[in-house]
């Protein structure tokens, strides 16, 4: 029977806020990792997983689902057990809706039990404390044949000399002497012309350069010396959101440090990235959700649905989300529908539900690498969603290029949407400035300097022979 107006007569607060209960109605898993052989013998949680149903729940009464890390399983369906292995008996059990009520755990116990839990796992140690010197050197690059030389030079962003800006071509497809050395880079400055030196200030150097080039354009040998650039622009639009997904990246991603140069500056650094969701995560998918269509091609309960037998086989699925001739992609999910009444119903008989007992999800990406998901199969082979792992964000994917040799960062922000930033501007300073351009602008524009390679390309101006 369902309880009406008439038979609850009274709403009873707790007294105790650390006790907190939730409701999960999907018929889907549970999603809670849970510690089983804690020393105090009660069920304590350990997290609630990515894309899991627990952390949908949470969200929906806005909580954050890292406050339930150590958490003790009180109650499930408002009884509680005395017997541990009956209460965990009641978590497994499938019907739905299922109340459960969590005691929470002050931040010791959490992190105990987040201890205890690693201190079970495998874990692979990087030293990234380390810190190697770093080692800068200019190349030379030598034309024996009098002959063009097909590269296109651009005055370089600092303005202090020239930069490659692009290759040229020839009749029907002919690559160049400066491109065919396969050494020079877009990008890269022009630091010496047979050993004279080819830098200055502002258009000095840029002039200065150009005459090197005028007057040794005849000369063979001629000894082009090159230097990697230390400046660096980028711009990153802001990804459109499709219907049913929800944004992901921006300048969240990064992480910024702060240090000091000599000249007692202060410098914002880019140290690090967060990954964030994938696709299919964004969207709004779940763990145990149902994968049925790939770009139309029916699988898992899709086949099932349309009577087509054999169904593709768990690796043939996940070939065909590996193929890169299938992007951009097209995953089409289900869920089983909730029901007006749903006591008693349970996400096991879901694994055979109909189509008409489904709600369905449609998800588009542009590659693998931004799908982030795994896809599992149940026993009865119906093909799902069994695990989600975070991606690079776009600003991420724009930057990566720039890591050095040591797979690091050595950037400093030297400008923000072509406004330089001051010496006294913080890390915080920073970010809300790219989250303020992020949102308004639908954009951020860098400009991002090595430092330390800054110094050495300068020297070279100084001591032109070394």
């Amino acid at each position: 029977m369902e309880a009406d107006e008439q038979v609850v007569v009274q709403q009873v607060f707790a007294n105790d806020h650390s006790l907190v209960e939730l409701v999960w109605r999907e018929r889907l898993p549970l999603g809670m990792n849970l510690l089983t052989n804690d020393e105090s013998g009660h069920l304590k949680v350990v997290d609630f997983p990515r894309g899991s149903q627990a952390r949908g729940v949470c969200e929906l009464r806005q909580f954050e689902p890292d406050m339930f890390k150590g958490a003790r399983v009180v109650a499930v369906n408002g009884f509680e057990y005395a017997d541990q292995d009956d209460l965990f008996e009641a978590l497994r059990d499938s019907t739905r809706p299922k109340t459960i009520l969590f005691q929470l755990a002050e931040l010791e116990e959490a992190e105990k039990v987040n201890r205890f839990v690693q201190s079970g796992e495998d874990t692979d140690c990087e030293d990234y404390g380390l810190n190697l010197p770093r080692e800068f050197a200019t190349y030379d690059v030598v034309f024996d044949e009098l002959a063009d030389l097909g590269v296109e030079f651009s005055q370089s962003i600092g303005n202090q000399c020239l930069s490659v800006s692009k290759f040229l071509e020839g009749n029907g497809g002919i690559v160049f002497a400066a491109e065919r050395s396969g050494d020079i880079h877009i990008g890269d400055l022009l630091v010496r012309v047979n050993g004279k030196n080819a830098q200055g200030t502002c258009e000095e150097g840029q002039l200065n350069a150009i005459d090197l080039l005028e007057s040794a354009a005849k000369t063979r040998p001629l000894c082009l010396t090159f230097a990697h650039s230390y400046l660096f622009r980028v711009v990153v639009e802001r990804p459109a959101v499709t219907p049913g997904s929800h944004e992901t990246g921006g300048p969240d991603e990064i992480m910024l440090d702060e240090t000091r140069l000599s000249s007692g500056s202060r410098r914002v650094l880019i140290k690090g990235f967060n990954n964030v969701s994938g696709t299919v995560e964004s969207s709004g998918i779940m763990l145990g959700d149902h994968l049925v269509f790939i770009n139309g091609i029916p699988v898992g309960a899709g086949a099932r649905w349309l009577g087509e037998s054999p169904s593709p086989q768990l690796d043939e699925v996940q070939e065909m989300i590996l193929d890169e001739s299938f992007y951009p992609i097209g995953l089409t999910f289900a869920r089983p529908m909730k029901r007006e009444s749903r006591w008693g119903s349970s996400f096991e008989n879901s694994q055979q539900f109909s189509d008409s007992e489904a709600e369905t999800f449609c998800v588009t990406a542009e590659s693998y690498e931004k799908l982030g998901c795994i896809i599992g199969s149940t026993s009865n082979s119906e093909v799902i969603v069994s695990d989600f792992f975070t991606v690079p964000g776009p600003i991420q994917m724009s930057l990566s290029r720039l890591k050095d040799v040591d797979n690091r960062f050595h950037l400093a922000i030297e400008s923000l949407n072509g406004e330089f930033v001051p010496s006294y501007a913080t890390k915080d300073m920073v970010k809300n400035a790219m989250l303020r351009s992020w949102k308004s602008e639908g954009k951020v524009d860098l400009l991002l300097c090595d430092d330390e390679r800054k110094i050495f390309v300068q020297n070279l101006e100084e001591h032109p022979g070394e």
